[in-house]
């Protein structure tokens, strides 16, 4: 089984910030799984088997971005559909606000992701992943 398709996915978000007013977006690398080329404001992935939710978020942003975040805090959780290639998904997430050291990013993968900017949560960058707005929107007053 797939996740995500043929079954709900889980997955963990975290929206980086440096306690500045700005926040990481990453660009998906030619490697990502999907939205290749797109801007992501997330660090995250999905829930392994055994895998806490908050084990999930150290895991994938010590792989994502070399760095784990020296405090987090729940922001809530969304759904998230989207249709990729003629394939309906449906994933559901859990976001978490994170602060960490600029300095101490780096790309993890570069074929997953590929260039990291640091702009205001207002600024968005373009072209953004499929759903970006909803997240935007729900989180916005939290940044």
């Amino acid at each position: 089984m797939k996740k995500g398709i043929d079954c709900v996915g889980i997955f963990v978000s975290g929206i980086c910030h440096d306690g500045q007013g700005n926040i990481l977006y990453r660009r998906r690398g030619p490697g990502a799984r999907d939205e290749q080329g797109k801007w992501d404001p997330g660090v995250g992935g999905a829930l392994e088997m055994g895998e806490t939710i908050e084990q999930c978020l150290l895991r994938e942003m010590k792989e994502e971005i070399g760095t784990t975040p020296s405090s987090f805090e729940f922001l809530g959780h969304r759904e998230k559909f989207r249709n990729l290639d003629g394939v309906e998904t449906h994933w559901l997430g859990f976001y978490y606000k994170c602060l960490i050291d600029p300095l101490s990013v780096v790309i993890g993968d570069t074929q997953e992701s590929d260039l990291t900017i640091w702009a205001p949560f207002s600024q968005h960058q373009s072209p953004m992943m499929i759903g970006f707005e909803d997240t935007y929107t729900k989180f916005k007053h939290r940044f």
